[in-house]
């Protein structure tokens, strides 16, 4: 036992505890549900390379490649986790099924590895990998093996990068819809996300070195690499998404920012834009609706009896910018007139909440945003 065999058992140990704490939660519990398979083929992807890379004796042959189609599996899964995170109505179909064939070929292709016994399997792990034994006949890998481990880093980097573009399409999708962004946005999701890459992409140049013999470096003396990465990375996924609040977007939801082009071109003409604004910007004013930190465009309309389409045009058209925006910048004007009348920096916090922000940090971002500057710098200037 070393630093990396711990915590190669720790990501195991946890991967299986996530496993158990997702499947049982009763918060967003479709997306965690998948995120709950992707912890238990991750732990025992973990626990499969660590058969072979800690010389652990080899009490457990049988995992031998079984990491190769399992980690296949879980690009598909982190994808779907994804979509069903920001997309409240997303559900997994048949015709989905087929983003796992590439882990059907892996499986496939190792079936002959599979059907060995447990001896034979042991021998075949000392020889290939440790040097440590000499295999009777011709027994080897198979021919696609040298594509296979590359193959696996890719196709995880590609799932990655679709479901960033994924995340930021819904983290744009809010700013149509929402007028606070607190505990919404899924910045932690996007970091990890992010993360994940340099990890697979460290991997995959070492893989690829070694298999083209350009360096000679030990499989043994590498894998603990993605291993360490991802015990950390799945540690705060898993943690983080326990605590999330599900998603209030659907898919129809997330296509109202990509409408902004075209809206110059459709919809509304210039007269009942105009009108339509001039209500809302009224209702806004007279009734104080932006005091409702949690006020989202559907409201809105519901309130004005106009579909949320509708309003989104004539904002995105007459103001140049997004729901959000709009509704803040009531907000801040709220929250000027009252810095200016108290001229107390120790009062910010209570201004921001009877402004109709949620929290400090909320305020603070937006603030910023819109002025250009911190409330506290903002006050320095007002009393000079």
């Amino acid at each position: 036992m070393n630093i990396t065999s711990a915590i190669a058992l720790l990501g195991i140990t946890q991967g299986f505890f996530f496993f158990f704490l997702l499947a049982s939660s009763k918060k967003n519990r479709y997306a965690n549900r998948i995120l709950a398979a992707f912890m238990f083929f991750q732990a025992i992807v973990i626990a499969a390379n660590s058969v072979v890379t800690y010389s652990i004796k080899l009490p457990v042959p049988h995992l031998f490649l079984v990491d190769w189609p399992l980690s296949m599996v879980l690009g598909p899964l982190f994808y779907f986790y994804i979509r069903a995170m920001i997309d409240r109505s997303f559900r997994i179909r048949p015709v989905h099924l087929l983003l796992f064939s590439t882990a059907l070929l892996s499986f496939l292709d190792n079936l002959g590895i599979y059907m060995l016994s447990g001896q034979e399997k042991e021998l075949f792990i000392k020889a290939k990998i440790f040097g440590e034994a000499v295999l009777p006949g011709e027994k080897a890998f198979p021919a696609s093996s040298m594509l296979s481990v590359p193959g696996i880093q890719i196709q995880m980097i590609i799932y990655i990068i679709i479901s960033i573009r994924r995340i930021l399409k819904y983290r744009k999708a809010l700013l149509e819809s929402h007028s606070s962004l607190e505990n919404k946005s899924l910045n932690w999701l996007l970091l990890m996300s992010v993360l994940m890459i340099p990890n697979y992409l460290v991997n995959f140049i070492g893989v690829l070195l070694t298999v083209t013999g350009f360096i000679r470096i030990p499989w043994k003396d590498t894998a603990f690499i993605p291993v360490v990465g991802f015990t950390v990375i799945l540690y705060i996924i898993g943690y983080k998404s326990l605590k999330q609040n599900e998603s209030t977007l659907s898919e129809t939801d997330t296509q109202l920012s990509s409408k902004r082009v075209k809206y110059r071109k459709a919809g509304l003409n210039d007269e009942k834009i105009d009108s339509l604004f001039n209500l809302t910007c009224s209702k806004m004013e007279v009734e104080k609706l932006f005091m409702d930190p949690d006020l989202t465009i559907e409201a809105l309309a519901e309130r004005l009896g106009i579909s949320k389409h509708h309003i989104s045009q004539a904002i995105n058209i007459k103001t140049g910018s997004n729901f959000y925006l709009f509704v803040n910048s009531y907000r801040i004007s709220a929250a000027i007139k009252m810095l200016k009348t108290s001229g107390d920096q120790t009062n910010i916090l209570s201004i921001a909440f009877k402004s109709g922000f949620d929290s400090k940090s909320a305020f603070y971002s937006a603030f910023k945003k819109i002025m250009g500057t911190a409330p506290g710098e903002y006050l320095k200037t007002i009393a000079q």
